[in-house]
């Protein structure tokens, strides 16, 4: 399901300039603040923590690339 989500993320394109409604950049935001806060239930539930580490990491750089640093 993460990869999925990734590669929508990663597929998506906007401009210099463009102008994104409010609402799209915040969902967009949220994503990775999820996942941070979802650390604590992946460990409980015996996941593998390094590889959700780099799962959040990888979104992240995705938002990023699209949005730029906030």
């Amino acid at each position: 399901m993460f990869r999925r989500v990734l590669q929508k993320v990663a597929s998506l394109s906007i401009g210099e300039d463009a102008q994104l409604p409010r609402r799209i950049v915040s969902v967009l935001w949220y994503i990775p603040l999820f996942m941070h806060w979802q650390v604590e239930r992946i460990q409980e539930g015996g996941g593998d923590t390094a590889a959700y580490a780099k799962a959040i990491s990888e979104m992240t750089n995705e938002i990023e690339r699209l949005l730029g640093v906030p």
